[in-house]
């Protein structure tokens, strides 16, 4: 989807997981530039922010950083007839956090989201698993949320390999 010419990436954001080490946002934000770069033989990188390096604390409580003040501020461009999709194919702790930052966002944005394992057995998919809160406000919010599986962001990276 990045290399696509029918896409326009605003940016790329990274998130924290398990596997990282504290503060987890920033060795995603350290590895995207080289993935993106070698992997994807991509000149022109879209800007890369690094995310929260926590789960939300509660669902009451927004993480600020600069991920979640560009989401908000990029999406003052689009509209509830026109809205800016924001693809969750990790962590949703930047996306909620923007939420409960600034709620008008809801009308501004939808978000694509991996949320379960595969089609056949469904089973928890650790993208929710780590921020959990953060999935219960995006889910109780108005935003309109499509969830995906990981089969297809897994697929894609095998071919992207």
């Amino acid at each position: 989807m990045l290399t696509h010419p029918e896409f326009d990436v605003l940016a790329v954001i990274s998130v924290h997981a398990p596997s990282f080490p504290l503060p987890a946002g920033c060795p995603a934000n350290l590895v995207i530039p080289d993935e993106v770069e070698n992997r994807m033989k991509m000149k022109d990188l879209p800007p890369i922010f690094e995310g929260g390096s926590l789960p939300l604390a509660d669902s009451k409580t927004p993480r600020p950083n600069a991920a979640v003040d560009f989401t908000i501020e990029s999406s003052r461009k689009f509209s509830k007839s026109n809205r800016l999709i924001v693809l969750a194919i990790g962590a949703g702790t930047h996306v909620a956090s923007a939420i409960l930052k600034d709620p008008t966002i809801v009308d501004r944005i939808r978000v694509f989201g991996m949320a379960f394992k595969n089609w056949a057995d469904g089973g928890e998919e650790y993208n929710v698993l780590n921020d959990v809160k953060a999935w219960q406000v995006m889910l109780q919010s108005d935003v309109p949320v499509v969830v995906g599986i990981g089969d297809v962001a897994r697929a894609a990276t095998r071919v992207l390999s």
